[in-house]
């Protein structure tokens, strides 16, 4: 990664270099009695190695080098923030199944291109998912809307 390419991920590298020593100054504690400090200092090593691969020279193939996307266009940009803007205005109302199951199928649909029933294939398997890991299993309340679930 060369130039300006390379500022947002050592950027990233000093903060998560930043997080990690903050996290150090609280208590880490060990694996099976965590202290305030624990999540937050491994969440920064990772973001650290993350960057670091990112700022690694790596051969170019035919598409050139990995992590060098061509921009955006503007209207997807404006689509995803669009959509970003309504998840957040209608997680209350509609609740977490129904705001996320939207959204995915937006995303897909809309944004990804891909065909109606994968796209809704895919975000019932995801919301299910998730829903099954963060409610049933962590017990993470989310905002419920008109369903039952």
């Amino acid at each position: 990664m060369r130039g300006r390419a390379a500022a947002p991920a050592l950027t990233l590298f000093c903060f998560a270099i930043f997080t990690a020593w903050q996290a150090l100054r609280l208590r880490l504690g060990a694996l099976n009695s965590p202290g305030p400090g624990f999540f937050p200092f491994w969440m920064a090593v990772g973001l650290a190695l993350a960057s670091l691969a990112l700022l690694l020279p790596w051969p170019s193939g035919p598409e050139g080098p990995p992590g060098e996307a061509t921009p955006a266009p503007l209207r997807g940009v404006l689509m995803v923030t669009g959509g970003l803007a309504a998840y957040g205005a209608l997680l209350d109302v509609l609740g977490f199944v129904l705001a996320s199951f939207g959204f995915l199928v937006f995303l897909w649909a809309a944004i990804d291109r891909q065909p109606l029933f994968r796209s809704v294939l895919r975000a019932g398997i995801s919301v299910s998912a998730a829903y099954l890991l963060f409610d049933s299993l962590l017990r993470v309340q989310f905002p419920r809307g008109p369903l039952p679930f």
